[in-house]
């Protein structure tokens, strides 16, 4: 039975009234009181469960932080704000039950409290910074439909979470928001978010990462050590990846979206599960180094709109494995061959030899580089893009080309 409270004011718990009360057990607030003050029940460490009447309509910063014992809390309908570190490290709190007019979560609110499995925020606007970071147990989040603004940090380290459903009602998502939750697989981008901070997603389980128009920027390491996430498709207002935006990925495929006319910044290192890259008709400048450490990656194919292509070389930045690359005819014409050791093979097209939104080539003119000899072949059938090639052809000496000699060139095996 639940201790009936004495208090100096009978209208609120005053300022730390019972702050490191060390024999208080279990506490029923009195049924008249209107508000529970800053610190009123802090370090409160055998504190296990609390009243708290209907009439409350406000509790106050850290009224119940480290109380470690605290298992259950019940929020009055009348409270409408849970400010910061108001339940702050109580690692014992296995259930909070929100009745339903709470509009805003104050800075590191739930932080720590390590065995909550649930949370349910219906009509919440805003959550604030780390608000529930160190949930190590939280498995299942409801954030409602009127949602505006996620804090930064705000369930970073929720190592259980499953599942999360960003509402559309979304313009803000925190700097490493959801940094760590290794079991969240999906997550959908909301169409009013044009940015997503850096560290976001980092060290996820993501599996699925669904993208709406609307999102321009995705900051530096966003979906850093993203192990599982295979496969990503960018809306097409995208305009810019920021250093190591997908680093150490288990990215296969990347098709970059056709608003997009520069890469650079290391967005893709590491990604050695990647094979294949789809650059839009648009882009205009590609560094190099955003494919470092991509070991399975070993051709590029530049659209007619590239303008530069930039080795980063004398960085010391290689992308070792790049050894065949296709540029239309006007770009080796005005920049010549783009200077990079790997390159074994580029094919050179001519702009005429193209039609429809993705050029299919009618011909391709391929030079052998950095080799002892240069040789030139005429190819006159793509099936698909650089992977599966039909063709004949012939080389300076009057031998016949087949498939067997040019595919060790090209690093792949002809079907």
């Amino acid at each position: 039975m639940e201790q009936q409270l004495t208090l100096k004011n009978p209208r609120w718990v005053t300022e730390g009234e019972f702050s490191h009360d060390g024999d208080l057990v279990t506490a029923e607030i009195p049924k008249n009181v209107q508000g529970i003050k800053d610190f009123a029940f802090i370090g409160c460490n055998n504190l296990r469960s609390v009243i708290i009447p209907d009439n409350v309509g406000y509790i106050r910063q850290a009224a119940f932080e480290n109380c470690t014992s605290l298992e259950a809390i019940i929020i009055p309908a009348k409270v409408k704000h849970i400010p910061r570190d108001v339940f702050c490290n109580c690692p014992s709190l296995v259930s909070v039950e929100i009745k339903g007019n709470v509009k805003t979560i104050g800075v590191c609110a739930f932080n720590e409290c390590r065995n909550l499995r649930e949370i349910l925020l219906p009509v919440v606007t805003m959550i604030g910074n780390c608000a529930f970071d160190g949930c190590l147990r939280l498995e299942r989040v409801d954030l409602g439909n009127r949602l505006v603004k996620l804090g930064m940090h705000a369930f970073s380290n929720c190592g259980e979470l499953l599942e999360v459903t960003l509402p559309d009602t979304l313009e803000y998502l925190g700097a490493g928001c959801f940094l760590r939750c290794t079991k969240l697989e999906r997550i959908n981008i909301p169409w009013g978010i044009e940015r997503i901070q850096s560290n976001c997603f980092n060290s996820c389980g993501l599996k699925e990462v669904t993208m709406t128009n609307g999102l321009r920027l995705i900051e530096q390491y966003a979906f850093t050590n993203c192990e599982k996430l295979e496969r990503i498709i960018m809306p097409d207002t995208l305009v810019k990846l920021d250093y190591g935006a997908f680093d150490e990925c288990g990215l296969k495929y990347v098709k970059l979206p056709a608003g997009m006319t520069c890469l650079k910044n290391h967005p893709f290192w590491g990604n050695k599960s990647l094979t294949s890259v789809c650059f839009p008709e648009g882009i205009l400048r590609v560094y190099m180094e955003s494919f470092d450490h991509t070991t399975n990656l070993t051709s590029l194919y530049f659209p007619d709109s590239i303008r530069k292509i930039i080795s980063g070389e004398r960085y010391r930045i290689l992308p070792v494995n790049i050894n065949t690359i296709s540029v239309p005819r006007s770009y080796i014409e005005r920049e010549g061959y783009p200077s990079l050791n790997s390159l074994k093979l580029v094919y050179v097209r001519n702009s005429e030899d193209f039609c429809g939104v993705v050029p299919i080539p009618k011909r391709w003119t391929v030079y052998v580089v950095n080799s002892v000899s240069t040789r030139e072949v005429k190819i006159f059938e793509l099936v698909v893009g650089m992977l599966q090639l039909v063709f004949e052809g012939s080389v300076d000496d009057g031998l016949v080309l087949g498939t067997d000699e040019i595919w060790p060139y090209l690093g792949y095996t002809a079907k």
